[in-house]
């Protein structure tokens, strides 16, 4: 027993130490210019109106990763939107919670 014991030991103090978070305020340059949104997107999208499905969760995303709009919704409604923008083109993706013949999610990715 005291084998399995040491063994563990040493792997929680390794790990554990091995953790740590850097305080320090440094900028590494990384940090990407603030821009400035000036557009306006309009969408209007309708979602699977499919009775084998329960609910969507719409993702509007620019294509660099900013989170436009994310909302869940019941099947068979629009949704509308004015996205605060300046691209022209967005990627979207719907995830679909089917309730049967099975039930699952199925996911739908369109990049711009």
């Amino acid at each position: 027993m005291k084998p399995f014991a040491l063994v563990f030991t040493l792997t929680a103090s390794i790990v554990f130490y091995s953790c740590h978070k850097d305080s320090s305020n440094s900028s590494s340059g990384n940090t990407p210019p603030p821009t400035n949104t000036t557009g306006t997107m309009k969408i209007s999208l309708a979602m699977p109106a499919d009775t084998a499905v329960k609910n969507c969760e719409l993702i509007i995303s620019e294509t660099g990763g900013k989170v436009l709009l994310d909302t869940v919704t019941s099947r068979g409604t629009t949704v509308g939107a004015s996205l605060s923008t300046n691209a022209t083109l967005v990627d979207v993706t719907l995830v679909e919670q089917h309730q049967y013949p099975q039930s699952g999610y199925y996911v739908y990715t369109y990049k711009a």
